[in-house]
């Protein structure tokens, strides 16, 4: 029985050391493409644009250039969610918003994404960091090559986030959801920074949250446009509000305002598979 145990134990150190030796040599698939620290006093225009109004989109409907929405300082970016008692009297939006997006200027293919973030949430508010193409004929639906990323979305005051691949192929029925799966709910660190990352691989997304892998969403040839990754995007990061009814009850305005902190995004692309 004794020689049994051991052997059980041999077993499961040795299992432990084969899962952590792929995620180190996953490592030195890898190399830095750009990234930002947000060391400076002003947003880098270099790789950031603010995002402008997307009035089509109940949950963009508020993004606003004004400065009040955006603080860089402290080796950070923040975004806010405020609501507009006076802020903008002649904006008609109820809430103000900020958010930055690397359209026309920064992309990625295959590679790895990670950003550091804390959140600080209200009731009503839906911060995100996500991807789409750069060619936007792509974000027309039903369109083949659609591919977005959520790398995190955060409704309310949650102390879980979702992590989400969408395609044309989710898109198509609501079935598809789950086979493969498409999205996990990993608990965070509340208020407090969390490091959230997702890998695009040919045959593969991996998420992450803290180097701790939350799910795969893996290729599957039998079904038509469920993996068209890899293709040229950009990233946007957000604060939104009026998240969906099924994820939230409604927006409580006397609880904000909200924000997102952004300490840090690095970008990576990917080097020759071995």
């Amino acid at each position: 029985m004794k020689e049994f145990v051991i052997i059980l134990t041999s077993l499961f150190f040795c299992t432990l050391c084969s899962c952590s030796q792929k995620t180190a040599d996953r490592n030195d698939w890898y190399e830095l493409s750009w990234h930002d620290e947000f060391n400076g006093k002003t947003i880098n225009d270099s790789i950031w644009s603010k995002m402008k109004r997307m009035p089509t989109a109940r949950s963009l409907c508020n993004l606003t250039p004004d400065d009040r929405m955006y603080e860089v300082g402290k080796g950070r970016l923040r975004l806010y969610a405020r609501h507009n008692k006076g802020i903008l009297p002649n904006d008609t939006a109820t809430f103000l918003t900020g958010g930055v997006t690397s359209e026309g200027k920064r992309t990625f293919t295959y590679g790895k994404i990670e950003v550091r973030v804390r959140l600080h949430g209200a009731i009503g508010t839906w911060p995100a960091v996500w991807t789409m193409p750069e060619d936007r004929k792509l974000w027309e639906n039903p369109n083949p090559k659609y591919t977005e990323i959520d790398l995190l979305e955060y409704v309310d005051r949650n102390d879980f986030v979702y992590q989400t691949a969408h395609n044309a192929y989710t898109l198509a029925d609501q079935k598809n959801w789950y086979e493969p799966k498409q999205q996990h709910t990993p608990t965070i660190k509340v208020n407090k920074y969390n490091i959230y990352s997702v890998e695009i691989l040919p045959d593969m997304l991996i998420f992450a949250v803290n180097g701790k892998e939350t799910f795969r969403y893996p290729k599957k040839e039998e079904y038509k446009n469920q993996f068209p990754y890899g293709i040229e995007s950009h990233i946007m990061m957000d604060m939104q509000t009026y998240p969906p009814k099924s994820w939230a009850s409604g927006v409580e305005p006397e609880t904000f305002p909200a924000y997102m902190d952004i300490d840090w995004i690095r970008v990576y692309k990917l080097k020759e598979k071995p």
